[in-house]
């Protein structure tokens, strides 16, 4: 660095809030009605929260289900972290003999989608959402 040059270094910290991610699963009434669960998931879908569900599918998958619809109408963003715990749940279904079918995507997702080609693995339904700050 040249002499009486000075540089200043700003940081700002940043509060984003409480991590929320909200997972609720629709089991069919009464116990052993079918192989067929419902998965409503609402909040942001990212690396702070990817886990919550991917422990939510693996715990299913478990239980012995073998064909989990997730509604996505509740998500306001997904990163890949987010589309990394669907994608993980949809291969464990597949091997298992099940599938995964996620519903209503938010834009974030529908692009991770389109981008990696995951379309066939995944089978959204519904038209992309907007993403909601």
């Amino acid at each position: 660095m040249a002499s009486g040059t000075q540089t200043d270094q700003l940081t700002t910290p940043i509060d984003p809030g409480p991590v929320v991610l909200s997972v609720r699963v629709d089991r069919p009434s009464p116990p052993g009605g079918g192989d067929h669960v419902r998965v409503h998931v609402a909040g942001e879908l990212d690396l702070a929260t990817a886990g919550v569900l991917s422990r939510a599918l693996l715990d299913l998958i478990q239980e012995g289900w073998r064909r989990l619809d997730v509604e996505l109408a509740g998500v306001r963003f997904c990163d890949g972290a987010g589309l990394g715990a669907l994608q993980s749940g949809g291969q464990r279904l597949r091997a298992a003999g099940g599938t995964l079918t996620v519903h209503d995507p938010c834009w974030s997702l529908r692009f991770l989608l389109d981008l990696f080609e995951l379309d066939q693995q995944l089978q959204p339904r519904g038209p992309a959402r907007p993403d909601h700050a």
